[in-house]
């Protein structure tokens, strides 16, 4: 009977080894896209070893508010190590690229059967940026974000109204005084040409070759996602990417013309939040791109022109 116990106790010791209990510990609960978070798990108890994977995915789910369907989403590892001074303690850093309340799932270990985390929820907000002005990347977690108004800015506003008010009698007079003048007629342009004189000028600019590769990119988005928004009546100017790629699969787009659209502004994210350069040669085949989308998603039957 001894000689069967003895022999349990040997089965069961290098299992009680590989046991792990996992506490998980979030860095920050609301994070902006592309903002980095640590994820880091404090192991306990039955082995001073600490057991982990070589290679793991981090995985999320997030309610999509317009299919009302869950979205997996991968989670971008930035890095993985354990803590130097806490051998036991192990941190995942990560990003998220979808705006939302994102639960990140359990890391498992599929050898022992463990799981390593407890799901964590984790609201992820789309920076308010303004477009015009010197927007900060992403990664340093600088942002134009909204302020608490206060109360002497109500006399600001008053006073830039009654300016506008101003003006526009000005404007007005000035218009009657020359009612009896010939006036040329204006060029309307279509939508596809109003796009296409945009792309042209801003092409132009060439602000690659100052330095200002990340402003040519806010300026070629804010051009494709105006179109969209009046070819498809999407209000496409305050949307994430991957929002309005689901936008334009809803409305029955083309796939074809929603994936030449996606890729373009993926690659423009990437400059303007995350620090990428693309060599002028990729620059000039993402312009020709834009024109491609342009041409093949124009409306043939447009009969009313739009003035720029």
């Amino acid at each position: 009977m001894k000689k069967f116990l003895y022999i349990l106790i040997a089965l069961a010791f290098p299992t009680g080894l590989l046991a792990q209990q996992f506490a998980t510990q979030l860095e920050r609960n609301t994070i902006y896209i592309g903002e980095q978070n640590l994820l880091s798990l404090d192991a306990s108890a039955y082995s001073d070893k600490l057991i982990l994977p070589l290679d793991f995915e981090l995985k999320g789910v997030r309610l999509n508010a317009e299919t009302s369907v869950n979205d997996t989403l991968d989670l971008e590892i930035i890095s993985r190590f354990i803590d130097s001074t806490k051998h036991n303690v192990f941190h995942i850093t990560f990003t998220v690229w979808d705006s939302g309340l994102v639960t990140i799932l359990p890391i498992s270990i599929d050898e022992i059967g463990n799981e390593l985390s407890d799901p964590q929820l984790i609201r992820v907000l789309f920076p308010d940026i303004d477009p015009a002005g010197d927007i900060q990347d992403i990664v340093e977690g600088q942002f134009y974000v909204e302020e608490e108004v206060q109360s002497y800015l109500w006399w600001i506003v008053g006073g830039i109204v009654a300016l506008a008010m101003l003006l526009l009698i000005i404007f007005i007079l000035r218009k009657r005084k020359k009612t009896d003048e010939k006036q040329e007629p204006e060029e309307i342009l279509s939508l596809r040409e109003q796009t296409e004189r945009l792309l042209t000028n801003l092409y132009t600019k060439k602000y690659w070759l100052t330095g200002q590769q990340k402003k040519h990119f806010i300026e070629l988005t804010d051009i494709m996602r105006w179109y969209v928004q009046k070819r498809y009546g999407i209000q496409a100017l305050e949307k994430t990417t991957m929002e309005l790629n689901a936008s334009m699969r809803i409305k029955l787009i083309n796939p074809d013309h929603v994936s030449i659209l996606t890729d373009i502004l993926k690659q423009a994210d990437f400059v303007k939040f995350a620090k990428f350069q693309l060599p002028e040669d990729e620059i000039s085949v993402l312009n020709q791109r834009a024109f491609n989308f342009i041409e093949l998603t124009e409306d043939k039957t447009e009969n009313t022109k739009e003035e720029v």
